[in-house]
This record gives C-alpha cells, structure tokens and sequence, in this order.
C-alpha cells in the first residue's frame, strides 16, 4: 500500500511526500506540482502542470534513487477529469548484496522516457478515483488510487 499526502501551497505549487513498504523493499520521497496557467473552475477548460519529484527505495540487496519530471495536462468537466501526461525518469541502482561478489557496489544509470493517460472522477464525501494506464520502456502498466479531499 502507498500512501500519499499533499498540500497546497502559494504560487499555484502543490507539496507532496510518498511512502510505501513491500515485501523488504521500503521506498519514500516527495516532490512539487506546479499549475503553469492559474487554475479555473471553468467547465471544459485545461490545466497545464509540470510535476518534479524525487523518491528513493532501499532492499537487502539493492538501493535504488529516482529522480522524474513530467507535464500533464487535465481537462476540467463536471464529473471526471481526463488528463495526458508524459515525461522522463532518471534512476541509478546500486547492488549492495549478491552471491557474486564483483557485483557489490556496482552502479547502474538509466534514463526512461514515460507517458500516462487517464481519468479523475470527483465522488460524493470528497473522495476522488483516479485510474490510468501508463506506457515506458519495459510496457504497459496501469495504476489506480482512492483519495480524500479536504
């Protein structure tokens, strides 16, 4: 289970922290959402964000540091926000156990384009559903989240 806190902040900036531990592997980080044009309540308008973050991950055998800047682009309409987005990743592993012991301390780089398409549904109570697929090099994915506003 991932768990994820925003906040707002002045200057159209949204803060976020991430944190999540599974099966021996424990990844935290945070980052920025930054609205490049001013936000609107207008129906059928669009919303330009560029996302920055940074996150890393630790195991028995491995660390792993990201670092991902993207743009997405949302489309407000009364029930569901569709959005676009696309970016890059930038992430270095390194080995910290193995059987084969040249491999200790040995350190790979790998720069991943990546792009996303989904949907935001704003539910009665403040909730908010968000569900997208996802498309890097290694193939499609897909994410879901449930979310409460306040």
């Amino acid at each position: 289970p991932l768990v994820q806190g925003e906040i707002g902040l002045p200057f159209r900036l949204d803060g976020f922290i991430r944190a999540t531990s599974w099966d021996g592997l424990t990844i935290a980080g945070g980052g920025l959402k930054w609205g490049i044009t001013k936000p609107t309540e207008i129906l059928y308008s669009f919303q330009p964000m560029l996302i920055i973050m940074a996150q890393n991950g630790v195991h028995r055998d491995f660390s792993i540091t990201q670092y991902s800047a993207s743009l997405a682009l949302s489309f407000k309409t009364p029930y569901v926000v569709p959005y676009i987005g696309g970016g890059v990743d930038y992430s270095k592993l390194t080995i910290e156990s193995a059987d084969d012991s040249s491999l200790i301390g040995k350190r790979e780089f790998v720069t991943t384009p990546k792009a996303v398409v989904g949907l935001n549904f704003k539910l009665p109570a403040y909730l908010d559903l968000s569900i997208a697929a996802n498309y890097a090099y290694y193939g499609v994915g897909a994410e879901m989240s449930l979310g409460v506003r306040f």
